[in-house]
């Protein structure tokens, strides 16, 4: 092997530290695009993205209370009626729009221009006026006064903030121009089905996040999801238990590379049972569903031990819980005498229940594309089918099941309370609101009417001890209306340490590479050390290779020396030349002596010129470097640059053209483009010697004929390296991630992404107002652990160290 490809071998090793000087990028995944982004709207609308963009005025924190944000101070009038918010003045919107009291008060009547779409929100109807009083003085007024106003203004939507201009017809209800925000993050490229890139706002007022892009892929099916993150497609997972395969989270657990957390409940998740049509209008064949499920099992098989079992609508850490109602266990006895009770008879040979000629047939409707919640539909089908019960699967895209959630159109649909800060009072609220399922489920309730004024009431009153006894009424009566809990969805956290085992990876974690005072010299050194490392091997394998092809190949040693040497081939000399050069040693001695020898410099002697070979090596070794010397840094000018700049537009136009020009490198053979170098410069034009060397005009065809080849045949591992799918030395820097690929796959998550939106629970704000949300009659199915890294990459996403800096604590405002 050549000098000069030993050198290009390791430029090959050492380039994708160069391509460190490229921003930092992260590639993740998600089932669909993220949408137009208007920050008052819900489906198609992704509230991890919106909160990444939007900000609100102040934030929610992990012990329920807020902290100031695009506010700075707030107070309000004795009778709880008035508020004064005085704002940054600081800010601007990422397009460089100024924001102040003005375009905050232009934002709030774009909402309440469009009140009844957010009518679910109970501050959306308690606001009568806001207005601006001067730059940064926003006055609101309201109805009456209302508690959980500072919560509900945290929420990642409605009540956030674009750029005025970007405003239609004056408001945003029939949609917006650009999504333009005052968020770290603005949305830079968006392709249907394909992706979505954020970019970092350089505008943004806070301490901006370290990564510089993200962006996000669309695979919709959860398998195709963990392939990608596994073969390196994608840097890093994160969400809850439908965004990956249960088992192959478990399967992570299990894998000594990777390092698995849960978190502690945090919502419940169930079935809406629609008390208002279909078998479910009786409240014994509620009751009768209740028991007939068996959610251990459920939350042992389906769900891998990962959730909890729930048997009420919130957890007991939940504000205002009620702590004394009677769970309904798992009992199918039980389930099969309700139903003998309320008149549904399973004849002999009949697999279903009847009464009246008719079945006791409900559908259960799901999103097709969560795996996890077909799984569950299946076990659930299972049950009930063991009492009788035929339960029609009908899984659907997600606009159909939330149609479907709006208009009552389900017989049982898969539900879950919010988390904080909507529980207990905004997912509440929203069970007064038509375009919700827990309305459309609770119509048919004959106390439907009063559960609705108490929870009027409970929001209004400043009464403490009301507000408990409210609570508790409420809650009692869901839970008498046969609502069960089935399992609790806590978060989960999957990662690899740096060294790939043994190293924890631990919430909060603070090995972030991208912060200050990382020790990112002391990785990068040992970085440069391995892939150094690895050129042994690499020579010890190239160096086997070439011996065991020159020695099995045609023809013998003995005889070629003999030629060189100008002596005649006899027998005899053939048999003493095999024996002077070990010739008749086994291979693998040969192979041994050679390498002793080669490790003290000492190559042996040439069979040409009769000199050791190491003179020969030092004898041309200054045209060699000079040549490579000027090829590398034709290299470094020419080629390192156009692919940084491929990695950093990768699948666009710039990438292209860079393929283009690799193609065509390594499709043409050297010798060949060498020999028309020749022709046209040498031949023809007579600009340039053909062979020699001298002065520098000797340099020039060798140095351009070497970049050409290089250009195309180092391209990939040289800056590219699917600038999304980072190289070793990108992924080295990573230290935890949710699910994510360490000690690569990107700088750590933990600290990469952080919610500026604030909200603490981005499921459960994506639940809260995106999905109209049915179940009042529900069979809750549990509570606890969204596969969520940490925290759910729903909720998380919008909320980490690196997204959101200025959000410490890692908790998600509301």
């Amino acid at each position: 092997m050549s000098i000069i490809r030993l050198t290009l071998l390791a430029l090959v090793a050492c380039v994708p530290l160069l391509a460190q000087a490229a921003p930092y990028q992260l590639t993740t995944a998600w089932p669909v695009n993220v949408g137009p982004l208007n920050p008052h709207l819900y489906t198609p609308n992704q509230m991890f993205a919106q909160s990444m963009v939007y900000e609100p005025l102040v934030k929610y924190q992990a012990d329920g209370s807020v902290q100031p944000w695009l506010a700075t101070r707030w107070r309000h009038s004795a009778d709880g009626k008035t508020w004064w918010f005085t704002l940054r003045d600081d800010v601007a919107f990422s397009n460089g729009e100024p924001f102040n009291a003005q375009a905050a008060a232009a934002n709030f009547q774009a909402v309440l221009a469009n009140r009844q779409r957010h009518a679910w929100l109970e501050l959306a109807n308690q606001i009568t006026d806001v207005r601006a009083l001067s730059a940064t003085e926003l006055q609101i007024t309201l109805k009456s006064a209302y508690a959980p106003l500072l919560q509900e203004l945290a929420l990642p939507r409605p009540f956030r903030f674009i750029a005025p201009s970007q405003f239609i017809d004056g408001g945003t209800a029939r949609g917006i121009k650009a999504p333009i925000g005052t968020g770290p993050w603005r949305l830079a490229s968006s392709q249907l089905n394909q992706r979505d890139v954020l970019v970092r706002n350089e505008r943004y007022w806070g301490r901006k996040p370290a990564l510089q892009q993200i962006t996000i892929k669309v695979i919709p099916d959860a398998t195709s999801r963990a392939v990608a993150f596994e073969t390196g497609e994608i840097d890093m997972l994160y969400g809850d238990e439908g965004l990956l395969p249960l088992d192959t989270f478990e399967r992570f657990r299990h894998h000594p590379g990777y390092v698995a957390r849960l978190s502690a409940p945090a919502e419940t998740v169930m079935l809406a049972l629609n008390a208002s049509q279909g078998p479910t209008r009786e409240l014994t064949v509620r009751e009768a569903l209740n028991y007939a499920v068996d959610k251990q099992t459920l939350v042992d098989s389906v769900l891998y031990g990962t959730q909890q079992v729930a048997d009420t609508l919130f957890a007991p850490s939940v504000p205002y819980a009620p702590q004394d109602l009677t769970p309904r266990r798992y009992d199918p006895t039980k389930a099969r005498a309700l139903l003998e009770q309320a008149g549904w008879q399973q004849l002999e040979g009949q697999p279903w229940r009847q009464k009246a000629g008719q079945p006791l047939a409900i559908e259960l409707a799901f999103i097709g594309t969560d795996a996890l919640a077909k799984l569950m539909a299946e076990i659930i089908q299972a049950n009930l089918r063991q009492v009788g019960v035929q339960v029609t699967l009908v899984g659907e895209e997600e606009s159909s099941i939330y149609a479907r959630q709006r208009e009552g159109r389900f017989g049982m649909i898969f539900n879950r309370t919010w988390g904080a800060p909507y529980d207990p009072h905004a997912f509440l609220s929203s069970m007064r609101v038509p375009s919700h399922a827990d309305y459309q489920a609770q119509r048919g309730l004959p106390d439907k009417a009063l559960i609705d004024k108490e929870i009027s009431e409970v929001l209004t009153t400043g009464d403490e001890a009301q507000r408990r006894k409210l609570y508790h009424d409420v809650l009692t009566r869901l839970h008498q209306d046969a609502g069960v809990s089935a399992h609790q969805l806590c978060l989960a956290d999957v990662g690899r340490a740096p060294g790939g085992r043994g190293d924890p990876v631990r919430p909060g974690d603070q090995r972030d590479p991208f912060r200050p005072d990382y020790p990112g010299n002391a990785i990068m050194l040992r970085y440069i050390l391995r892939r150094l490392l690895l050129l042994i091997p690499l020579l010890l394998a190239a160096s086997a290779i070439i011996f065991l092809l020159l020695r099995l190949g045609t023809g013998d040693p003995a005889l070629d020396y003999l030629r060189l040497s100008n002596l005649p081939p006899t027998e005899e000399m053939v048999a003493s030349t095999r024996e002077l050069l070990g010739l008749n040693q086994p291979l693998a001695m040969q192979y041994l002596h050679w390498l002793w020898r080669a490790l003290h410099l000492d190559f042996g002697l040439s069979y040409a010129t009769q000199r050791p070979v190491l003179d020969d090596l030092l004898h041309f070794l200054p045209a060699t470097l000079l040549l490579t010397g000027a090829a590398l840094a034709l290299i470094l000018v020419t080629s390192l640059p156009l692919g940084i700049w491929a990695a950093r537009h990768r699948d666009r136009l710039p990438d292209y053209i860079v393929r283009l020009i690799a193609f065509l490198g390594v499709s043409m053979p050297n010798f060949w483009l060498a020999f028309l170098l020749v022709m046209l410069f040498s031949v023809h034009l007579q600009w340039l010697p053909a062979m020699g060397y001298g002065d520098w005009q000797h340099l020039i065809l060798p140095r351009r004929l070497h970049r050409l080849y290089v250009a195309g045949d180092q391209r990939p591992p040289a800056a590219r390296q699917h600038a999304g799918r980072r190289q070793p030395a990108s992924r080295d820097m990573g230290a935890t991630a949710r699910i994510e690929r360490a000690p690569g796959g990107a700088p750590t998550y933990p600290a990469q992404c952080h919610p500026a939106g604030g909200d603490r629970h981005g499921h459960a704000h994506w639940r809260a107002d995106r999905r109209h949300h049915d179940y009042r009659k529900y069979l809750c199915l549990a509570r606890g652990r969204p596969l969520r890294s940490f925290r759910h990459f729903q909720s998380r996403l919008p909320g980490d160290p690196v997204l959101y800096p200025d959000d410490g604590d890692g908790v998600r405002a509301g």
